[in-house]
């Protein structure tokens, strides 16, 4: 079994359309990844992009305040809200900021200041300047948690938000320091000892439907976080995101270069056009994303959380249904169809990207890039998984993946009632819904197949009692039917029907089928137990 998985990790050893599911460090181990272009250290004064591990969202925030009262007049503190958000946002930047101490850390002079395992940091918001805080209040959904909100940043300690301010950054074990994309980490907060997490649960309409943000007591998968993108400063009017481009892991595209041209290529009209857009949208929001991956305006969401790229994205995936290869605007519309884009934009000197990136001048890099890189290398060595991690990790994320498939589809049942065949599935249904094909088990078979269960476990019972008793119930042949055979079709029904009743997903009646296959051959072990007693049964067969 396990020498399987080692010939398909050795097959299959090139990244492709699964990387989103899998970690860093298992990427790493495969060909055409990009983990060490993005896996840098992270010193103190960093503006970076915080990813949760679980959810796959960003640590968010915007100016819009929590209401009065949570559902069961419940109070809140009023303060600015922090949730999850999906998409890449301007508001999803936090400054990492040092504790004050005496004398303080020069960060500022200093821009090498690694941050290590156990450092006591605080999280500036970008865009608003206000910090990270949690205190004791119930968070908005879950209200065992404390609520995680943002307030004005303290300038000295005697401040009363300062100690509300500060989190413990606590590492998995073997990592001592942080980089970007790789390390994986814990937010404790310093006053309460509770985590920071991002649950599945969204927020009411206020909340714009983005997820929760809370901090608990438990240490679960929803309180790990990385780096996903750290933002460099060049100069006063440009500056780079490290990580923008070709970012499977949350399926991403920044491009300013191409967003500068498509801006200067657009003629009056076109602006005139866009800012009715802009004017009409004063109530539009962020996109959120469905279940199949596709974004959507929600009515009463903030203007300001708007981006350039997300509606790009909204108007690319406006597809005609049973035609992916094309984009084309709905009728409704008015407009006519656009054909599809090219990969490779052209220049108004007619010159793709590509073309245009092979021509400009190899920048040398600095001797601190060098050490950045030199560093990461090291590190990303030291984290590589062996054989036995990647398998772990391949069958977590199965079982994880699985476990999400809650979809609507044909009526599920439980897996109690399999064996009785009180359902069976729809499989085929005409337009009119008045032909249809409706998939059911041969009830004579089937009645037979699960009585054969309790018929084998009595004679189990018997022959084991009898054995204790130091008589003979069943002879050596019958036993082997019995204990060899028998109890290893048993084994097998068990593991094909019993973990259903855990899962999470959703079932149908088609997963009993492979448990229906081994209680039959059960069914020929008692056959054949009683055949060996009974002539008749012997020559019937």
């Amino acid at each position: 079994f396990l020498f399987g998985y080692w010939i398909h990790f050795q097959a299959t050893s090139h990244c492709g359309d699964g990387d989103k599911h899998m970690s860093n460090e298992f990427l790493y181990t495969l060909k055409g990844n990009k983990i060490l272009n993005n896996t840098r250290p992270i010193f103190y004064g960093n503006t970076v992009k915080l990813k949760n591990q679980e959810e796959k969202g960003y640590l968010h925030s915007h100016v819009h305040k929590y209401p009065a009262q949570y559902v069961g007049r419940r109070n809140s503190s009023g303060g600015q809200q922090i949730t999850g958000y999906h998409h890449g946002d301007h508001n999803n930047d936090w400054i990492l900021l040092p504790e004050i101490t005496n004398p303080p850390m020069d960060y500022e002079n200093n821009k090498r200041i690694a941050i290590k395992d156990g450092d006591v940091i605080r999280l500036k918001h970008e865009s608003t300047g206000n910090c990270l805080v949690s205190h004791d209040i119930s968070s908005p959904n879950t209200g065992a948690n404390q609520e995680v909100s943002a307030f004005p940043c303290a300038n000295s300690t005697n401040d009363e938000n300062y100690s509300k301010s500060l989190w413990i950054i606590r590492m998995k074990k073997g990592q001592t320091e942080l980089f970007g994309k790789v390390t994986s980490f814990m937010l404790v907060h310093k006053d309460t000892g509770c985590s920071l997490f991002m649950g599945p649960q969204k927020l009411p309409d206020w909340g714009y439907k983005q997820l929760e943000v809370a901090a608990g007591r438990w240490e679960r998968q929803l309180n790990w976080w990385r780096v996903d993108k750290r933002k460099i400063v060049l100069n006063e009017n440009e500056t780079q995101l490290v990580g923008k481009l070709q970012n499977e892991e949350d399926g991403e595209e920044e491009d300013t270069d191409e967003v500068k041209e498509e801006g200067a290529n657009k003629d009056a009209a076109e602006g005139e056009d866009q800012v009715k857009e802009e004017e009409g949208n004063e109530n539009g929001g962020e996109g959120n994303e469905n279940e199949e991956g596709e974004i959507k305006l929600v009515e009463g969401e903030p203007r300001e959380e708007d981006q350039e790229d997300e509606k790009k994205e909204d108007s690319d995936n406006k597809r005609i249904k049973g035609n992916p290869e094309t984009i084309q605007e709905s009728e409704k519309d008015g407009e006519k169809p656009k054909k599809k884009k090219s990969s490779k934009k052209k220049s108004k000197k007619g010159k793709s990207k590509e073309e245009k990136a092979k021509e400009e001048p190899i920048v040398p890099l600095t001797p601190e890039e060098e050490t950045d890189i030199q560093v990461a290398t090291e590190f990303l060595e030291q984290q590589k998984p062996g054989f036995f991690k990647k398998f772990f990790e391949y069958m977590t994320v199965q079982i994880e993946q699985n476990n999400k498939l809650v979809e609507e589809g044909p009526p599920e049942t439980s897996p109690l009632y399999w064996p009785f065949l009180v359902h069976g599935q729809p499989f085929w249904g005409s337009k009119d819904r008045k032909q249809k094909v409706y998939l059911l088990g041969n009830p004579f078979t089937w009645y037979i197949a699960f009585l054969s269960l309790p018929i084998y476990l009595v004679l189990l019972v018997l022959d084991v009692f009898a054995m204790r008793r130091g008589t003979t119930f069943l002879s050596k042949e019958q036993q082997n039917f019995l204990y060899q055979k028998g109890g290893y079709f048993m084994i097998c029904y068990l593991l094909h029907y019993v973990p259903f009743f855990v899962m999470g997903r959703v079932l149908y009646f088609h997963h009993y089928l492979p448990s229906y296959l081994f209680s039959a051959l059960i069914f020929t072990c008692v056959y054949q137990i009683f055949a060996l007693k009974y002539k008749i049964l012997n020559d019937a067969w």
